[in-house]
């Protein structure tokens, strides 16, 4: 995306003219929000204007009287559903070292029929991070008659409602979650009352039951073996499959073959197959070399038909691997009869999921100290040999060298590939929880990320599209969009 240094520009629309017409009439006093962060949010009613038009350019001028220039001033939108409109700001604090601000105006109708506002503003750095607590708090309290059809989704996530309040209409209210820990310390997960973690839950995969059936396994992994690949199919006809052990062509084609690799992945776990109905799936952003895709639809795991949200990520065989690669299933499955119900406590439980970098790091390291354990009993061997016969030595020599590179590379991709399971767990939350990470710029043309609803994500991408960009999951930022 080409990122300028303002962001935000003086429409050509009805707000420039109105901005002429004389001065607006006197507010009434708003009521006004400071949080000890130091953002600002105000709200009430406008006096004088009857158009929003009007509200919005009265609460300009009220910038420009207080922070001593004109402000800069977005394209005017409007969100989906609803009457609401607004526009962003940017402006200089000429009482406050000339500080960049940034800013967002709402506008809509109260029941009686009069123009409200809700105003907002922060330093343009800290702006792209605390938007959305701003969000939440206008949300929570500014309440017109349009706005009000708005407020569940630009100002709060649909897995964390207000204390007390009510999810989406079929949910229900956000439950209690007590934290539990895989066996090996890799990662935690906030599971109900009535909930259990499987225990064989450990490198970073969780996967844990509710009391009515219900199933949430997160970051499971298991090697693949291409039965056409070399001499695969030949090693299996003679030794038959090794449990734990996936054995599937790699196609490349995770929307086509997700069927049959779902039920792969059962065959490797020694389970029967199963009734799947695949209802929608669709491809996730990856990497070049790896291949992902989202599906939803309904599953027969032993207990009648039940919803299913899953996705899964196939990453390409190397050519020293022959045949071997890596797959990565993440999905919920809920009694079909409870998924709507039961929509909210997924999330949340989905939400609460973390890995312990620290342990993962050291189990990398013990898989790498484990290879070199073997690569030292190797060169040992060698070493015998070259004391025999020279030629044979320096051949040793280099087959280890290509050996060692070959390690070099295999702990780098393992490395990434660890990366990647954080990357594409935040992917998969953000899929699960309707939003998406935005790209935009402050007043100064630096480049911030914010995790934001859905709803706000397009909106903002399809009325600023020269300022605002959704950021695929490729390109989520280690420790900004995920932790790592």
């Amino acid at each position: 995306m080409r990122i300028q240094k303002q962001i935000l520009k003086i429409s050509g629309l009805s707000l420039c003219v109105v901005m002429m017409i004389g001065a607006c009439s006197a507010q009434t006093p708003q009521k006004s929000i400071h949080s000890p962060d130091g953002w600002v949010v105000k709200y009430g009613v406008v006096n004088g204007a009857t158009t929003q038009p009007d509200a919005i350019v009265s609460e300009l001028r009220l910038v420009a009287k207080s922070f001593g220039e004109s402000p800069s001033v977005s394209k005017p939108f409007r969100y989906k559903g609803t009457t609401t409109v607004g526009v962003f700001y940017g402006v200089r604090n000429h009482t406050a070292a000339n500080v960049p601000m940034t800013g967002l105006i709402l506008s809509d109708f109260n029941d009686k029929k009069q123009v409200e506002t809700a105003v907002m503003y922060d330093t343009a750095s800290r702006f792209p991070r605390t938007l959305q607590p701003m969000m939440q708090t206008v949300f929570k309290e500014w309440r017109p008659g349009g706005a009000a059809a708005a407020s569940g989704s630009p100002g709060r996530s649909s897995a964390t409602p207000a204390s007390g309040s009510q999810a989406a209409k079929g949910s229900g209210p956000v439950p209690s979650l007590h934290t539990v820990v895989a066996r090996d310390n890799s990662a935690t997960i906030g599971l109900p009352d009535g909930w259990t973690l499987d225990p064989r839950s450990g490198s970073s995969a969780m996967m844990a039951r509710g009391p009515h059936g219900e199933q949430i396994n997160i970051n499971m992994s298991k090697f693949a073996i291409d039965p056409s690949m070399g001499s695969n199919g030949m090693i299996l006809q003679r030794m038959g499959p090794q449990r734990g052990t996936l054995y599937y062509p790699f196609r490349g084609d995770l929307v086509k073959s997700f069927p049959d690799m779902f039920q792969a992945w059962r065959r490797a776990n020694g389970e029967p197959p199963v009734r799947l109905q695949v209802d929608e799936i669709k491809p996730m952003p990856a990497q070049p070399n790896d291949h992902c895709a989202a599906a939803q639809g309904h599953v027969d795991l032993g207990a009648g038909m039940q919803a299913l949200t899953a996705n899964m990520c196939a990453f390409n065989p190397t050519a020293q691997s022959m045949g071997d690669y890596l797959v990565r299933l993440s999905f919920i499955a809920v009694p079909s009869a409870l998924a709507d119900q039961e929509k909210t406590t997924t999330q949340a439980i989905v939400q609460s999921y973390k890995v312990n970098q620290q342990v993962m790091n050291q189990q990398t390291a013990a898989g790498i100290a484990a290879v070199n354990a073997n690569t030292r009993m190797l060169e040992k061997e060698t070493q015998i040999q070259i004391d025999h016969i020279h030629e044979i030595g320096r051949q040793a020599d280099a087959r280890y060298a290509e050996a060692d590179r070959q390690r070099v590379e295999s702990s780098q991709r393992f490395d990434q590939q660890e990366e990647n399971i954080s990357r594409y767990g935040q992917g998969f939350s953000n899929y699960i929880l309707d939003q998406n990470v935005i790209e935009y710029s402050d007043y100064n043309g630096n480049v911030y990320h914010e995790t934001v609803p859905n709803n706000i994500a397009y909106s903002l991408a399809k009325h600023l599209p020269d300022k605002v960009e959704i950021v695929d999951t490729p390109n989520y930022i280690p420790e900004i969009d995920f932790r790592k």
